[in-house]
């Protein structure tokens, strides 16, 4: 896709994870102008060796160049979604969820997203909503797999997700269970993180329009937040740091191969090229698209504190800190530590053990 764009030597690479399914082919991103221009391999003996797919290679960045991105915050006016401020944006989902009891509210965590996105996910449901109506939706397609490298999940964080504490608390709802409670009206809120659960569940349509109140973070508008009341930018893989579990139980690092208004190239440690090291706004080499999406954990830190809940983070690594202190499978685990080809969680402690 970089064919008379650019040439090799004219791109920042960074290293970093294919989010094309629970694999985790370890990739360089490699960009030019604030844009995905190109993947190849990254050597890692334990997960890929020196290979990738096609797949990977080709089509899981298209959307991050995609025309449909969500730029911005965006609230439901007179039935059309508009364009709003961060506080503003807030500001409403935080009165319009008090407005439902603790049991009408549901969650929904997502295998796209991040282990610090789904920690995150799971305390604001448990800790700040109070729910435990809590789950994620398992995307596997049995025709998508191989021996050799892609998996049937075509997620990259379903371990990571289990593993963050998104499930339901002992009297709480599954995701077959939320489903059925929003037909009966007892559910009336949902958050769903980072997920078009409508794309491979196309017959729940007829459920979400029930709802009350709809919230998403989404990268993209698609047919879930096409419903939605309220839509978060959410940041790419390639906008923001994080974690991902693999299938065999490897955490492994995401890097920030692109900035966003909330990320900035030399303050998050993005690799550079010699052209675009120095960048600035008045250097054709830094220009680009800058969109304004935030990693959802970030997200929300911000809806808590309009909900009059701190939670104070800051970084993505005060995210994992807290992690590693809390979940026995990450523990003695820091950025550092996981390093380039990342760290494989002891299979004993595997199960989440989770204290939100």
């Amino acid at each position: 896709d970089f064919r008379f764009k650019a040439r090799v030597w004219d791109m920042a690479h960074t290293n970093t994870i294919c989010n094309g399914c629970a694999r985790g082919c370890n990739i360089e991103v490699w960009t030019r102008n604030n844009e995905v221009l190109r993947l190849v391999p990254r050597y890692n003996e334990e997960v890929n060796s020196y290979w990738m797919c096609d797949h990977g290679r080709l089509n899981t960045f298209k959307f991050i160049n995609a025309g449909d991105r969500v730029d911005g915050p965006h609230m439901r006016v007179e039935g059309n979604l508009i364009k709003v401020g961060w506080d503003e944006a807030f500001a409403k989902a935080a009165s319009n969820l008090k407005v439902f009891g603790k049991d009408e509210i549901a969650v929904l965590g997502s295998a796209y997203a991040t282990v610090e996105d789904n920690y995150l996910a799971a305390k604001f449901a448990k800790s700040v909503l109070g729910t435990g109506h809590l789950d994620f939706v398992r995307h596997i397609d049995p025709t998508f797999g191989d021996e050799i490298l892609r998996n049937e999940d075509v997620t990259p964080n379903t371990k990571g997700t289990e593993l963050a504490g998104v499930s339901p608390s002992k009297n709480g709802f599954d995701f077959n269970g939320i489903v059925k409670a929003i037909r009966e009206g007892k559910i009336k809120a949902l958050y769903v993180l980072e997920d078009d659960i409508l794309n491979d569940n196309p017959e729940l349509e007829n459920v979400l329009a029930k709802l009350d109140l709809l919230i998403i973070n989404a990268s993209n508008f698609n047919k879930t937040s096409a419903l939605a009341d309220i839509v978060f930018p959410a940041a790419t893989y390639a906008e923001k740091n994080g974690t991902f579990v693999n299938f065999q139980g490897r955490v492994q690092r995401i890097r920030p191969a692109l900035a966003t208004n909330d990320v900035d190239r030399a303050l998050e440690g993005m690799s550079m090229s010699r052209l675009d090291k120095f960048g600035t706004k008045y250097d054709r080499w830094a220009q680009g698209k800058h969109y304004d999406s935030r990693s959802s954990w970030k997200i929300l830190v911000g809806l808590a504190s309009a909900m009059g809940q701190k939670l104070k983070y800051n970084m993505a690594e005060e995210v994992f800190y807290d992690i590693s202190n809390s979940i026995d499978a990450f523990k003695g685990l820091d950025y550092d530590v996981i390093g380039e080809l990342g760290v494989q969680l002891k299979s004993v402690n595997l199960k989440s053990t989770a204290k939100i």
